[in-house]
């Protein structure tokens, strides 16, 4: 192959004397160095410095300047022109901040493009960063390029997960090449004195280097080292490695000063990598508490150099620190004191952790990298160029609430989509106050303003139509839509009056007729003479309907083609209100896939979420809210807790209950409980998989839903326990405990609690079960075959047939009742 690496991360004024320009240069040089049989070229720039690789022999061009275009649009020239006829185009900085840049676009004929990916910082702290018009949109421009790309070259596992979480971009096109060093210069060996000399360092001292950004820590740092006892901080110095400008230095200096420790503080300003080196083998103990890395290159230069080192207990920093040094908690100033006290007085242990980093240090190898980076882009080169049979697939058009927004069914449908996309072209529809997280990771899957759906199906004439329903104003646009263009309706929710409510509320008189006429025309169908009391707004309205037994979902089922319900309690609910709707009507479950973890993953876990190790943990996973029984769940904690140390309750999720957290404070119980109330699905899926024992629970009546962080449980293999109403009553009671609801609920959620606590075993054999039930009927994949079979018999057009893999004996009930057509 003919790899070409472009260099701009060596050249811009804002890279080439920082990280990503050192990175850059010795990433090329890795390439070159173990390029096995590849031609390699380095690409640059003209009217950009140039410094050469220390390489001899290598091939390298300059793409000249053109007046007459913007460097974006010459950009884009040579890649789509390819001049030099390369097969594959590696960008060491895609998101390069230099005036005019912008990552070139894949080329929809052409080479493999791939790109360095160090962080997404902008992106997660985007209220600190991309707070510009210009920048702002220039950044997401080169997103919007990179999300195109055939490999993401990550530096980090964390990196590569936060690509993953934030973007859902495909798991096997982003791949962890990792960084590392120079390990001819980052070595031990004795400081030469005259660096101390010149700093003002005097004895035995702490170093950080760092940044003059928040993210960085250092106003923590200096605060962690106020609090030392007396005696520590005049044994101590604080040497604080950052390029200051005057103005910055007294800030620092301002609050070293209020902490009480100006004169042990020092600041050493910009110093060379000699001097940084020697300020690394000198330090008792390196900090590196940031709030957020891509990687943390400091870290492990300190490491190559003998350092004992402390970083945060986040992103990178847990991967790259592991039980080498210390993980502390960024983000508060007392566990960073607390950590800082108990490491620099066991010096035993300083001299452990100083071995442990030399060791570490070891692993991290820049031929490593290079064969992770040759073998991302031979795999995409052979990805492109492997013969392809092309059997073409149907249009599916999905209307449905997508990420980012906060909801269950938005996550549902991007894990359906990701396995129905072998069946059809997928288009999401997604209602129009929002910008959709691109691409959701999905490799043909395009999205629009739900206002567009008409235009284009005249246009392409799709195969089916998808609505995904649920009972939140997330779905509110899609009851006018469906009457114009009807389609099959995955009913997540049997009752809808909190839709109904959300949307008309806010709409005046015309909100109260229009629920009054949803009313009275279900009264009518039920052939009911109930009279609605006058004079009363849309949630009085609301109420008085479901005291009256509404569920406000009959205009929904009349226009529907065909329904799909995840459980048997919806189904026969339907059957009694519309019997007419069996023929149309599929009983598909919930999906999940199994997630299979090892010990070590898991107390990684842990300790980013500041749990203990040794620690029983009892999760409650979704919205706190009186409908999920927190209370009843706290009440039953109680006891447990009162006789065993070792044990903690967490709550995950929204908070909607009122009084809830007096409730915990009045049983003296704060120091036995968590709550985690605005976590992404990644957080969100990690605390499920450190939790030992779950509580999921619905409080009679329910809606008829179904419960998403019951499956996520199931599949994570977390012993459930679960009240028997609903839907909940349909997983097999093997899979998960089910304790009826009765009069005496409560004394048999506290016992049955309380057993399983002290019941390794038997919750052991519950999670290996219901992890099984996952991968036989829940696995997504199963889940979008039954999809695929009821879309293709419910569909517009005829003219498409599916080939399925099961044969006429394996088909589910529904489907042979129904006589679906298939293969068979």
């Amino acid at each position: 192959m003919h790899i070409g690496i472009d260099m701009i991360g060596t050249q811009t004024p804002g890279s080439r004397n920082r990280g990503i320009g050192r990175y850059s240069g010795s990433f090329a040089q890795s390439i070159v160095e173990n390029a096995r049989n590849h031609q390699i070229t380095l690409i640059y720039h003209e009217g950009m410095p140039i410094d050469p690789l220390p390489v001899s022999g290598v091939n390298q061009t300059i793409i000249p300047e053109d007046p007459s275009q913007s460097f974006d649009a010459k950009m884009e020239a040579y890649v789509r022109d390819n001049p030099i006829r390369l097969d594959a185009y590696v960008l060491t900085s895609p998101m390069e901040a230099w005036h005019g840049f912008r990552a070139p676009a894949k080329p929809i004929r052409g080479m493999v493009m791939a790109g360095v990916c160090y962080d997404l910082i902008p992106v997660i702290f985007q209220e600190r960063y991309l707070y510009e018009p210009q920048g702002t949109a220039r950044f997401y421009k080169c997103l919007q390029s990179l999300m195109t790309y055939d490999r993401l070259l990550c530096i980090s596992e964390a990196t590569r997960k936060d690509v993953l979480d934030y973007f859902q971009f495909p798991a096997s096109r982003a791949v962890n090449v990792s960084t590392a060093i120079d390990h001819q210069f980052f070595v031990p060996g004795e400081a030469h004195p005259y660096v101390f000399e010149r700093l003002g360092i005097v004895g035995p001292y702490l170093l950080s280097v760092t940044g003059m950004d928040s993210r960085k820590n250092y106003l923590g740092v200096i605060t962690a080292f106020g609090t030392l006892p007396r005696a520590m901080r005049e044994k101590y110095q604080l040497v604080l490695t950052c390029k200051m400008t005057p103005h910055e230095e007294n800030f620092v200096m301002a609050h070293a000063e209020k902490h009480g420790v100006k004169d042990r503080v020092i600041l050493t300003n910009f110093v060379t990598d000699r001097e940084l080196r020697d300020l690394y083998r000198g330090c008792e103990l390196f900090l590196f508490p940031s709030t957020y890395e891509g990687f943390g290159l400091p870290i492990l230069e300190a490491m190559s150099c003998g350092a004992p080192v402390m970083g945060g207990n986040n992103s990178s920093q847990i991967e790259l620190v592991k039980d080498v040094g210390v993980l502390v908690n960024a983000s508060d100033d007392g566990d960073l004191s607390e950590k800082l006290l108990q490491t620099l007085s066991r010096p035993h242990e300083l001299k452990k952790m100083r071995q442990r980093s030399l060791e570490h240090a070891k692993d991290y190898r820049w031929s490593f990298t290079a064969e992770r980076t040759l073998d991302a882009v031979e795999s995409a080169y052979a990805e492109m160029h492997r013969k392809k049979t092309y059997s073409k697939r149907p249009s599916l058009a999905i209307v449905s609430p997508v990420p980012p927004k906060p909801s269950g069914i938005a996550d549902y449908i991007v894990s359906l989509a990701a396995s129905l996309e072998k069946y059809y072209r997928i288009d999401f529809y997604h209602d129009s106050d929002y910008r959709p997280h691109v691409q959701f990771g999905l490799n043909t899957t395009a999205c629009f303003d739900y206002r567009l759906l008409a235009a284009r199906d005249r246009a392409i004439k799709y195969h089916n139509i998808l609505y995904q329903f649920g009972n939140s104003h997330y779905h509110g646009y899609m009851q006018d839509l469906l009457k114009q263009l009807p389609g099959v309706v995955t009913l997540h929710d049997y009752y809808l009056g909190g839709e109904h409510f959300m949307r008309l509320a806010p709409k005046g008189e015309y909100g109260v007729r229009e629920m009054r006429r949803v009313m009275e025309a279900e009264l009518a169908f039920r052939k009911r003479d109930d009279a609605i009391p006058e004079n009363m707004a849309v949630y009085q309205l609301r109420d008085w309907g479901v005291e009256n037994g509404l569920t406000y979902n009959l205009e929904v089922l009349q226009r529907l083609t065909g329904l799909v319900v995840h459980s048997r309690w919806t189904f026969d609910r339907v059957m009694g209100l519309l019997p007419s709707l069996q023929e149309r009507t599929a009983l598909i479950p919930h999906g999940a896939r199994v997630r299979r973890l090892d010990a070590q993953t898991k107390r990684e876990f842990r300790e980013r979420f500041r749990l203990s190790p040794d620690t029983l943990i009892i999760g409650a996973f979704g919205m706190i809210h009186p409908t999920k029984m927190n209370l009843e769940t706290l009440h039953a904690f109680e006891p447990l807790a009162r006789v065993r140390d070792d044990v903690q309750l967490i709550f995950v999720g929204r908070y909607d209950h009122p009084k809830f957290k007096e409730a915990i404070q009045e049983r003296g119980l704060q120091d036995r409980i968590r709550m985690f109330e605005n976590c992404s699905e990644a957080d969100f899926q990690d605390l499920i998989a450190v939790t030992d024992l779950a509580v999921n629970l619905r409080r009679p009546p329910t809606n008829g839903e179904s419960s998403g962080s019951l499956f996520r449980l199931l599949a994570h293999g977390v012993p459930t326990i679960v009240s028997d109403v609903g839907t909940f009553t349909e997983v097999p009671a093997n899979a998960v405990v089910r304790l009826p609801f009765d009069g005496n609920f409560q004394h048999l959620l506290t016992r049955t609690l309380f057993e399983l606590a002290f019941d390794d075993v038997r919750r052991h054999q519950i999670g290996q079960t219901a992890q099984a039930l996952v991968d036989q009927q829940y696995d997504w994949d199963v889940v979008a075959e039954q999809y695929a079979a009821f879309l293709d018999q419910t569909a517009r057009s005829k003219s498409w047939v599916h080939v399925h893999r099961a044969d006429a004996q394996q088909l589910p009930a529904w489907m042979t009742a129904m006589k679906i057509h298939s293969s068979v």
